[in-house]
């Protein structure tokens, strides 16, 4: 089934800058946030998306724009801001609190320095990208790598709770993919962001097992209770699954 917006995505800077173009609907909906979801899997610091083009079947549709921003918020933690030069259609995200939520601008320039007073305070990022072909070993290279890095980092008290979630990571790419390791690592603050992406376009479900004898937790399971939050977001060619951790958690697995 066709979808009546097309997307493209051009970058200024480090910010991508999403053009949606044709009528949101039921059938749309999932398409346009998507895009813009995909637009932020490579963490820059914002999303902005041109909607002067783009018109909504009911005023309903436009939540999509929430919906993107909620999640984007959640990971990579970026906001996402919008861009239309119509009075009309402020009056109308106005009227329908999309703008609590999403700023709306009158022009690019406009969102591109909104952008950069955003995240003038914000402080410093430590950031690594870490690739390892899959292999027998591949898991325990991963584990290692990521303990170099908080130790390199001066960041011990995090390293028993990053090697559980990069194994758990890891594992779920191994063991239900062919696709090699790419892991990614951010530190903002006190919070810590993990993001592995793999070629396979099937969500991270986390599915409750029946009761047996055998007791058995899988993966997810554990991600979900060692993380603050955790999501699985679409990417161009398969999907990322994340995890952001803060002190509360990282703090209570360090002796």
């Amino acid at each position: 089934m066709s979808v009546d917006v097309s997307t493209s995505t051009e970058w200024v800077g480090q910010i991508p800058v999403v053009h949606l173009c044709g009528v949101l609907d039921a059938r749309s909906y999932l398409h346009v946030r998507n895009a813009i979801v995909k637009a932020a899997t490579d963490g820059p610091k914002a999303v902005v998306v041109v909607i002067d083009h783009l018109v909504a079947s009911s005023p309903s549709a436009w939540t999509v724009l929430t919906s993107a921003s909620w999640l984007i918020r959640q990971w990579p933690g970026i906001p996402l801001l919008a861009v239309s030069s119509s009075p009309g259609r402020k009056t109308e995200l106005t009227r329908n609190a999309i703008t609590r939520y999403v700023p709306l601008h009158a022009t690019l320039d406009d969102a591109l320095a909104a952008v950069d007073i955003d995240r003038h305070d914000e402080g410093t990022r430590l950031r690594v990208r870490h690739h390892r072909p899959r292999s027998g070993s591949a898991l325990v290279q991963m584990r290692d790598l990521v303990t170099d890095t908080f130790e390199g980092w001066g960041l011990p008290e995090c390293v028993p709770a990053a090697r559980c979630i990069v194994s758990v990571l890891s594992g779920n790419v191994l063991q239900h993919t062919d696709s090699d390791l790419d892991l990614r690592i951010e530190v903002i603050g006190q919070q810590i962001k993990f993001a592995m992406s793999d070629d396979s376009d099937a969500p991270a479900v986390l599915r409750e097992a029946a009761a047996t004898n055998n007791v058995y937790v899988s993966g997810l399971a554990i991600l979900a209770a060692l993380s603050h939050s955790w999501g699985s977001a679409p990417t161009g060619n398969g999907k990322t699954v994340w995890a952001v951790l803060g002190p509360e958690q990282y703090l209570s697995m360090y002796r």
